[in-house]
C-alpha cells in the first residue's frame, strides 16, 4: 500500500468550468490535478499516479473509453479506479461504461454532495480492501454494493458448506442481525446457516453450493432468503458474491455481499397496494391516467387506465408491458422540445407539465396536455417508475391560439399605430414650424429634430422590411474578411450616450484573433449585436451592462467565437422567456408602454444568428438580470500584416503623473471630484469658475512666459462664458494646451461639436477614475504605475461629508432660484442651474434627485411648458429630504466649533499637515473635521475643501507664525 499522504485525485474534461467546478469541490479534502484531454491525461496518470480519475467520455480527439484502454495497457496506472463523470445516462452507455471496469458514474450535472460522497466511498475501498491481490477482487465488487454488508469465506476441502468454513462477517452486517462481536457472531458458516429461516434454509445452501462447485464458473450467486435476527425477527435479505479459484477451477475463497431487503419489499408492497386502489379510482377519470418505467427510449408501461381506449384508440391490454405507444404518436416536430423539458424536470426530480401534439392511429392530430411526475428512484438517485395523466386539449387549444391570433395582430396594429404616428407627427409639425420661421437658428433646430423623428421612423421601417425578408427567406450574409474589434468599437461608440444618460457601468471585451481576420457579414453581425446590446441597455435602470467576446476554439480554418451581453436589469420569467422571440412580441403588455419598440429587435437578432449558423440562448430571472449568448463558427484569413493595434478596453493600471492641470468648472461639487482625482495620480489643479476666468489665467501665465498648462478640463455649460467660447480663445492664444471637453451631455451630435470647437476628446460625468486615467494617458507621460483595484477608491468619507456639505450650501435655494429665472424670463439661467443640480444630485448618488432635475432641464431645453408645475413640484419633493438629509452636516459643524482646540494641540495638527500640503496628497481633507476647531483657520479649511493646497500652504504658514507668537507670549 501506499504511504499514508492526502489521497490524490485527477480531473479529466475538455470544458474548463466542469474542471474548476470539480476542483473546488474536492480541493479542500485531496490533491486535485487537471487535465482538459485524453493525451494530456494519460501524461498526467503516469507522472502523478493518482488514487482516483474523474473521467469525462465526450472529448474530442480521444475520448474516455479510449483514454481507458490506454490507461489499463501501463502497468504503473492499469489498477487506478475509474470514475466517468459525463451527461450519458442511458442503460446502454452505463452497460458500456461497466464493459471497461469503470468504478462508478457521476451524472452531469452534478451536484458537490455527490461528487464527495461517491470520491469518499472510492477512497474509503481502496484504502479497506486494496492491500494484495484478492482484496482488490473484493474492491471491484463492493464497487455495486456501496453501503451494503461485505463477507468472505475460505473453502476447506472443496467443502463449501462445511459448517466450520471460516467465514468472515463484516461488522455492518452482524450489526444487521443484531450481534455485536465474534464472540455473539463466530466467523464460520455455521453462524449464517444457523439464522436462515426455516423454508428457506434448504434453498439457500443449494444455491451457496452450486455456485462454488461450479468449476466454470457459469452458475451466478445472486440469491434471496430470509434470514432470523437475533431478537426473533425475519427480515429479507439479497445475497450475491463471486468465487476465487486455483488453475483446475477449484475454489479457495468466495466473497460477497448481503443488503437488507425489507423495507424494499415492504415498500413495493405497498405501491401494489396504492396502485389497486388508484387504478379503482382513475378508471373512470376523463382521459387518460398511466405508470411506466423510466426506460427511454422505450418507457416500458406499466400501468394505464380504462380512458387509453378514447384518448388513443387501444385498450388497457394492448400496451401494458410494453414499449409507450405514446412516444410513437407524438409530433415529430415537438418531440426535441419535449426530451429537452423532460431532462430539465423529471430527469432531476421536478414535475414534468406540458401541452404538445399526437398524430393519432386514424392520422388526425391532438393537443395533449401532459403531468407527469417521479414515482420511484433507483438507488443512485436516478427515476425509476413515472405516473402521470394526459388531457386532450384539442378544442381548447385551437380557441387559444385563434385569440392569440387575434391578439397579436391587433396588438401589433396599435403598436405600430401609436410607432409611426409620433415620429410622423413630429415632422409634420416641425415642418409647419420650419415653414412659416424667419428665424435661422430655430429652423436650423426644427430641421434637427425633422432629421431625428424621420431616423427614427426609418428604423421602425428597417425592422419590418429585415422581418419580412427574413419570414421570405431573401435575406443574404456577406463573406468578407473583417475586424471583430471594428465592430465592437462601433457598438460601444453608438450605445455610450444612452449607458452615460442613464449612470450605468458598460464593460466592454473582445478577444483579439491574432493574425486572422474573420470572414463574415460585418453588418449583421453588428445589426444583431446592437439589438441585444440596445435591449440590456433599455431595460437596466441600474448597475451594469457587460459586452463581450471569447474565442472558443481555433484552427488552421476558423474560428469559432462565443459572444455574451448580460445585464443587471429588470430580468424575466420563464414563460416571458418563451415568446421574446416571436415576432411583434415582447415579455409583457406592459413593456412596450414603459420602454416603448415593435418587438422585432430580438425576432432580427435570433434569426440572424441562426443565419450564421449559431443559436440564441438566454438566460435570465425575474428582477436579477438577462444574459443573452450565442456561438457562431468563421472562416479566417490570414492578416499577418495587419499591425493595428487593438485598443484596450479593459480595466489599466493605476498612472502616476507630474505636471499643472486647469480646470474650469462653474460647479464647486465637479470641482472637488476632479481635483480629487488628479491629486491621487500626482497632478496639480488650479480651477476657474466660468470660461472667461479660464481664459484670463491662460492668457496671464502667457504673459508671464509660465509654463503652460500640460492639460485643461473645460465644462462647457458656464456662465459669463461657456466652454466652447472659452476653449476657441484659449485655441487662439496657441499655447499646445490640450483641451479635453467635461460634460454630461455626451450625446453623439454635442461630441461632433466639441471636436469642431478643438476638444476632441470628452470626460462625461459622472466619471470614474478609469475614464479619466483613459483620458490623461492620451495627453500625459505617466512617471509610473500601480495594478488597478477592481474596487477603485473613488472617495474618502471625509471626502463625501465636504461635498455632502457643499451640495446643501450650494442647492439650499436652488428650487427657488429655478422659478424666479423662469418668472423672470431668462430661461438659460433657469436651464443652467437645472442642468448644475443634475449633475450634483448625480455626483453624490442621488438618482431620483437627478431624474427630476433632468426633467426641468429638458423641459426647459426644449421649450415645454404644458406639464412644468408637476414637474416642479416632483422636483421640490426629491430636493427637500436630500438637503434635510445634509442640513445635518451644518449643525455638526456648528457642534464642532464650540470646542475649540488648545494652541499646543493646533501646532501638533499643523505640523502633520504641513508636509501633506506640500506634497498635494488629498488625504490632508481627512484633517478638515480637526482644522475647523482650530480659531481662525476658517479660510484654511475653505481653500483645502476647494483642493487649492498651494494656497492652503500659504494661509497654514501665516497661521502657525500666529500662533507660535501667541505661544511665546502666553509662555
Amino acid at each position: 500500500m501506499r504511504e499514508a499522504k492526502k489521497s490524490s485525485i485527477l480531473v479529466v474534461d475538455d470544458e474548463i468550468n466542469n474542471i474548476l467546478a470539480l476542483m473546488n469541490i474536492l480541493n479542500q479534502d485531496y490533491t486535485v490535478y487537471a487535465a482538459k484531454n485524453g493525451q494530456d491525461a494519460l501524461e498526467a496518470a503516469e507522472k502523478h499516479l493518482p488514487d482516483i480519475i474523474l473521467l469525462d467520455i465526450i472529448m474530442p480527439d480521444m475520448d474516455g473509453y479510449a483514454v481507458i484502454t490506454e490507461l489499463r495497457k501501463s502497468e504503473k496506472t492499469k489498477s487506478i479506479p475509474v470514475i466517468f463523470i459525463t451527461g450519458l445516462s442511458s442503460p446502454e452507455d452505463e452497460e458500456k461504461g461497466l464493459a471497461f471496469e469503470v468504478a462508478d458514474y457521476i451524472i452531469k450535472p452534478f451536484s458537490p454532495a455527490i461528487v464527495k460522497l461517491r470520491v469518499k466511498n472510492q477512497i474509503k475501498l481502496i484504502e479497506q480492501f486494496c492491500s494484495n491481490e484478492y482484496d482488490i477482487m473484493k474492491y471491484k465488487l463492493s464497487n455495486d454494493a456501496l453501503k451494503i454488508a461485505l463477507w468472505d469465506m475460505d473453502v476447506i476441502d472443496g467443502d463449501p458448506i462445511n459448517p466450520q468454513n471460516s467465514f468472515t462477517w463484516s461488522q455492518e452486517f452482524r450489526q444487521m442481525l443484531g450481534f455485536t462481536d465474534e464472540i455473539d457472531f463466530p466467523n464460520v458458516l455455521q453462524s449464517w446457516s444457523n439464522q436462515l429461516h426455516p423454508e428457506d434454509k434448504e434453498h439457500a445452501l443449494e444455491a451457496f453450493a452450486a455456485h462454488i462447485n461450479d468449476r466454470t464458473g457459469q452458475t451466478p450467486y445472486d440469491i434471496e432468503y430470509r434470514l432470523m435476527l437475533k431478537n426473533g425477527d425475519c427480515r429479507n435479505f439479497r445475497a450475491f458474491g463471486t468465487t476465487q479459484r486455483d488453475r483446475a477451477g477449484i475454489p479457495q475463497r468466495v466473497a460477497g455481499a448481503i443488503e437488507d431487503m425489507t423495507e424494499k419489499k415492504k415498500a413495493k408492497e405497498a405501491a401494489k397496494r396504492m396502485s389497486l386502489r388508484i387504478e379503482a379510482i382513475i378508471n373512470n377519470l376523463p382521459g387518460m391516467v398511466y405508470q411506466c418505467l423510466n426506460n427511454p427510449p422505450e418507457y416500458t408501461v406499466t400501468f394505464i387506465s380504462k380512458g387509453s381506449k378514447e384518448f388513443m384508440g387501444y385498450e388497457p391490454e394492448e400496451l401494458i408491458g410494453k414499449p409507450s405507444k405514446y412516444m410513437e404518436m407524438m409530433h415529430p416536430d415537438d418531440i426535441e422540445d419535449i426530451v429537452n423539458k423532460i431532462e430539465k424536470t423529471l430527469m432531476v426530480g421536478l414535475p414534468y407539465e406540458h401541452s404538445n401534439r399526437a398524430i393519432m392511429p386514424d392520422g388526425t392530430i391532438k393537443w395533449i396536455w401532459e403531468r407527469t411526475n417521479v414515482l420511484e428512484w433507483n438507488p443512485d438517485g436516478s427515476p425509476a417508475v413515472l405516473e402521470g395523466y394526459m388531457f386532450d386539449v384539442t378544442d381548447k387549444w385551437k380557441l387559444y391560439e385563434a385569440e392569440a391570433a387575434n391578439r397579436a395582430k391587433s396588438n401589433f396594429l396599435a403598436k405600430m399605430s401609436h410607432e409611426i404616428r409620433t415620429p410622423m407627427n413630429s415632422i409634420m409639425g416641425f415642418a409647419e414650424l420650419a415653414l412659416d420661421s424667419d428665424s435661422m437658428p430655430q429652423m436650423n433646430d426644427y430641421l434637427r429634430k425633422i432629421f431625428d423623428s424621420t431616423k427614427w421612423l426609418l428604423n421602425i421601417i428597417n425592422d419590418i422590411l429585415d422581418i419580412s425578408k427574413i419570414e421570405a427567406g431573401k435575406m443574404e450574409l456577406e463573406h468578407v474578411p473583417f475586424d471583430l474589434h471594428e465592430v465592437f468599437s462601433r457598438c460601444q461608440s453608438v450605445i455610450l450616450p444612452i449607458v452615460k444618460e442613464k449612470n450605468l457601468d458598460l464593460s466592454i471585451y473582445v478577444e483579439p484573433s491574432i493574425g486572422k481576420k474573420l470572414l463574415g457579414d460585418p453588418v449583421r453581425l453588428y445589426q444583431a449585436l446592437m439589438n441585444l446590446l440596445s435591449n440590456a441597455v433599455k431595460f437596466t435602470s441600474s448597475g451594469k451592462v457587460k459586452f463581450s467576446s471569447a474565442i472558443k476554439s481555433t484552427d488552421a480554418n476558423n474560428t469559432t467565437v462565443y459572444f455574451e451581453i448580460r445585464d443587471t436589469g429588470i430580468g424575466m420569467t420563464h414563460e416571458q422567456i418563451k415568446k421574446i422571440f416571436d415576432p411583434f412580441v415582447q415579455a409583457d403588455s406592459s413593456t412596450t408602454r414603459d420602454y416603448g419598440g415593435t418587438g422585432l429587435g430580438l425576432t432580427i437578432a435570433k434569426n440572424i444568428v441562426e443565419l450564421m449558423g449559431g443559436e440564441l440562448k438566454v438566460e435570465s430571472a425575474l428582477g436579477a438580470g438577462s444574459t443573452f449568448s450565442f456561438e457562431v463558427t468563421f472562416d479566417t484569413v490570414e492578416a499577418a500584416n495587419d499591425t493595428t493595434e487593438q485598443k484596450k478596453l479593459d480595466m489599466i493600471e493605476k498612472p502616476y503623473f507630474e505636471g499643472l492641470v486647469l480646470i474650469c468648472d462653474d460647479n464647486s461639487l465637479n470641482q472637488q471630484v476632479i481635483c480629487a482625482h488628479l491629486a491621487r495620480v500626482g497632478l496639480q489643479t488650479v480651477a476657474a469658475d466660468n470660461g472667461k476666468i479660464g481664459v484670463d489665467i491662460v492668457r496671464k501665465r502667457k504673459e508671464n512666459n509660465e509654463a503652460p498648462f500640460d492639460l485643461i478640463f473645460m465644462d462647457m455649460f458656464m456662465p459669463v462664458m461657456d466652454g466652447m467660447e472659452a476653449a476657441a480663445k484659449i485655441m487662439a492664444m496657441e499655447t499646445g494646451t490640450p483641451i479635453v471637453a467635461m460634460t454630461a451631455n455626451v450625446m453623439l451630435s454635442e461630441l461632433e461639436k466639441y471636436k469642431r470647437h478643438g476638444m476632441p476628446d470628452c470626460l462625461g460625468k459622472p466619471f470614474v477614475s478609469q475614464e479619466l486615467w483613459h483620458i490623461l494617458l492620451k495627453y500625459l507621460e505617466p512617471i509610473s504605475n500601480e495594478p488597478a483595484n477592481a474596487d477603485i477608491d473613488e472617495g474618502s468619507e471625509e471626502e463625501r461629508k465636504v461635498m455632502r456639505f457643499n451640495f446643501y450650501k450650494s442647492n439650499k435655494n436652488i428650487h427657488a432660484e429655478i422659478t424666479e429665472a423662469v418668472a423672470a424670463g431668462d430661461t438659460k439661467l433657469a436651464h443652467r442651474l437645472a442642468h448644475t443640480l443634475k449633475g450634483n444630485a448625480g455626483l453624490l448618488g442621488k438618482t431620483e434627485l437627478r431624474n427630476a432635475a433632468l426633467d426641468v432641464e429638458t423641459l426647459l431645453k426644449d421649450g415645454a411648458s404644458s406639464i412644468w408645475e408637476s414637474k416642479m413640484n416632483k422636483l421640490k419633493a426629491e430636493l427637500t429630504p436630500v438637503l434635510e438629509e445634509f442640513k445635518i452636516l451644518i449643525d455638526e459643524a456648528k457642534q464642532e466649533k464650540i470646542q475649540m482646540m488648545s494652541t499646543e494641540q493646533a501646532l501638533a495638527l499643523f505640523e502633520k499637515l504641513e508636509p501633506m500640503l506640500k506634497q498635494i496628497n488629498p488625504e490632508c481633507i481627512d484633517l478638515l473635521g480637526d482644522i475647523r476647531t482650530v480659531q481662525g483657520a476658517e479660510e484654511l479649511a475653505q481653500q483645502i475643501e476647494n483642493y487649492k493646497f498651494k494656497e492652503a500652504a500659504k494661509i497654514l504658514s501665516d497661521l502657525k507664525k500666529q500662533l507660535g507668537e501667541l505661544g511665546d507670549k502666553h509662555g
